[in-house]
């Protein structure tokens, strides 16, 4: 016999209370006791030990049963009356458990879950979700997920396998079947040769060499690749190099800017470049207003 602490009575094993069966094992959960039940639909429930037989009478089969119940004898007796336009409500009331559910205004919706949907027998449904094409063996399939593709994880593997390519790889040298990289042919065999050949390969011997030019976006300026630097600065402006092959000279580093005639910084013509000799020469030229309008490096 359970000894219940709030009420001095006990409770012996294998007691019935409503659908509730008492299997025996009691613990404390704060300060009141709780005990394992069986309910009769087969559903194994914790509940106070002073709630059994007073307030607890199943683990809640027994309530929603109830409450289907009433909610049918509701949505009959508010058809008969008229008063029921589940087109206009968002309340509504399921047409299988008869329960009050929240649906959409002006949507159809007449089950509140799929459960209820999969048991009215006036729907062609079934339960697990929407149909997918499998895209290994090509079978129609059922799963609750939206972006699901194959029908199991066979069909994945197959159909995985079937997009490999045999490469070889950029650093170890070695042969492996590698996955099409977003369509893409990979060029090594792992991410630690990856890495080992970034730290190593400049220039067109690096694997994200597209050609040593591109175009800076806030001045149009053409950037062209000239090799490591002492400085880390590999880039040089395009303008700046024709300049220097024109003179024979390198330009000094900070010094000697450039401006374009038409303003067109794209324009690296030589008959297009000015070079001052300083920031301060140009500056004074633009305040004077006495603006090139030759190039300097073409006589």
């Amino acid at each position: 016999m359970i000894k219940t602490r709030e009420t001095g009575s006990g409770i012996s094993i294998g007691d019935h209370f409503g659908r509730m069966t008492v299997l025996g094992q009691q613990w404390r959960s704060g300060k009141y006791w709780r005990v394992a039940c069986q309910c009769d639909c087969g559903k194994i429930t914790t509940p106070f030990t002073h709630c059994i037989g007073k307030t607890t009478f199943s683990c809640g089969c027994l309530a929603r049963e109830n409450a289907s119940k009433t909610m049918k004898a509701v949505f009959v007796l508010r058809q008969k009356r008229g008063d029921f336009r589940p087109e206009s409500e968002r309340t509504k009331i399921c047409c299988t458990c008869f329960r009050m559910f929240c649906g959409q205004a002006g949507k159809n919706s007449q089950h509140c879950s799929r459960e209820c949907r999969a048991d009215d027998p006036d729907t062609n449904y079934t339960t697990g979700g929407r149909k997918h094409k499998c895209k290994g063996c090509g079978e129609r399939f059922t799963d609750s997920r939206s972006f699901a593709q194959f029908c199991s994880v066979e069909c994945h593997n197959t159909w995985q396998t079937g997009y490999r390519v045999k490469i070889e790889c950029r650093w170890c040298h070695s042969k492996v079947l590698r996955r099409l990289d977003h369509g893409r042919t990979p060029k090594f065999c792992c991410r630690n040769c990856f890495n080992s050949h970034v730290n190593v390969a400049l220039g067109d011997m690096s694997s994200a060499w597209k050609g040593g030019e591109f175009t800076l976006s806030a001045s149009d300026f053409r950037m062209l690749y000239q090799g490591a630097h002492k400085h880390g600065l590999r880039h040089r402006p395009e303008h700046r190099i024709v300049a220097e092959g024109v003179l024979g000279r390198r330009l000094e580093d900070g010094g000697e800017p450039i401006v374009h005639l038409n303003g067109n910084n794209s324009d690296n013509r030589p008959e297009n470049l000015f070079v001052f000799p300083s920031h301060g020469a140009m500056l004074r030229m633009l305040r004077e207003g006495h603006w090139p309008d030759t190039s300097n490096l073409v006589s």
